[in-house]
């Protein structure tokens, strides 16, 4: 028995094994019959996302009519949600969904799915999508957040900060609300393997007490502002260790904790590590850690 559906609006339908673009005004044509089936209106119709039940013929999602060997199913207009959102992308021939809802984000592709879920209530939201990178851009309580997923490795990113501009090829994010920086500048862009860092300009503040170097230095290097800790250390160190060095020897500090003033834990490469600083004239003279 063969099953075809009528829809007036752009969705995606979905079966037991396989989904479906159907387009507005078209029908779709399936040689099997099924129990249920599962409909997601793309675009930006407003319109919820449901489920088929042939056997229920009189609903006010859909009609199912059987005519001669066929299951004629008839999606109907008019279904309007005002808190859902659902837009659809193409990207060398793969197809993806956004469906964008007041307590959570569902990013979709034809075998994959990644719901991220909001803590509150979102305002000012945009949708787009650069090549393979779809995105939600959206006002929080006090930010402005960006969330960029990856239809081929179906991962998500989340950026904040103050404001974020959306550009032909990628983003800017300003961050101002930093106990260490009047203002972060960074810049992304967009290529074959993803979202990727271009620039990243660092404003620091005049002066800071000398009791904050460690919880500062710390913050530098996990902040990649290599310049800004260099500039923490004796010249004595200097000569030993250059601005350059100091990304290979920290590596990617992922998470950091002062134990003490002079002490402080920190996740680094994925390793557990313990660095202890000695001083002198305020400036860092000696670091030492337990690798």
């Amino acid at each position: 028995m063969k099953t075809i559906i009528y829809s007036p609006y752009d969705c995606l339908v979905q079966t037991t094994d396989n989904k479906f673009f159907l387009s507005l005004n078209e029908h779709l044509e399936i040689d099997e019959m099924f129990d249920t089936l599962k409909i997601y209106p793309t675009g930006k119709s407003k319109k919820y996302s449901f489920e088929v039940d042939v056997k229920e013929t009189d609903s006010p999602f859909y009609r199912v009519i059987k005519k001669d060997d066929k299951i004629l199913i008839f999606l109907l207009d008019g279904l309007v949600a005002e808190n859902v959102d659902i837009f659809s992308f193409e990207y060398d021939n793969n197809k993806s969904f956004v469906e964008i809802e007041k307590d959570k984000i569902t990013f979709k592709t034809s075998s994959k799915q990644k719901i991220i879920y909001l803590p509150s209530k979102i305002k000012n939201v945009e949708c787009g999508n650069f090549k393979h990178i779809d995105y939600v851009k959206f006002d929080g309580a006090n930010k402005k957040f960006f969330v960029a997923y990856n239809i081929f490795t179906n991962k998500t990113k989340l950026f904040q900060g103050e404001d974020i501009v959306v550009n032909e090829n990628g983003i800017v994010i300003t961050t101002e609300n930093n106990n260490f920086y009047k203002k972060i500048v960074e810049e992304y862009f967009i290529d074959d393997d993803g979202l990727k860092s271009r620039s990243k300009v660092f404003l620091r503040k005049e002066s800071f007490s000398p009791q904050l170097i460690t919880f500062v230095f710390m913050n530098y290097i996990k902040q990649r502002d290599y310049d800004g800790a260099f500039d923490l250390l004796h010249p004595s160190l200097k000569k030993e260790l250059p601005t350059q060095s100091l990304k290979s020897y920290f590596g990617d500090i992922s998470y950091f904790y002062l134990i003490d003033m002079q002490t402080a834990f920190a996740i680094s490469n994925g390793k557990n590590v313990i660095y202890e600083f000695t001083f002198a004239d305020n400036k860092i003279i000696e670091i030492n850690d337990n690798i």
